[in-house]
């Protein structure tokens, strides 16, 4: 399973045994920030798919993919920042 997806799962988890830790006293809020992150990471795997299947040579293809290993690692050090 992907960090993104195991990690918001946790998260998730997290909401909804420990309600009453937030403000409101239940655990819509944060389960539903969860639910956007799952999302968006899916959303960044298909995108990241389509982009790489619409390259027609095998060079673009593995500069598209050290490309979007270079976001995606900048990406894990923005979220290691939270």
């Amino acid at each position: 399973m992907y960090p993104e997806l195991r990690s918001s799962m946790e998260m998730m988890k997290y909401a909804v045994y420990n309600d009453l830790s937030f403000c409101q006293g239940t655990f819509t809020y944060p389960f539903l920030i969860a639910w956007m992150k799952i999302l968006g990471s899916l959303a960044a795997e298909l995108g990241n798919a389509l982009f790489l299947v619409r390259y027609t040579t095998v060079s673009r293809v593995v500069s598209g993919y050290a490309a979007m290993s270079i976001v995606a690692r900048a990406d894990n050090y923005m979220a290691l920042t939270l």
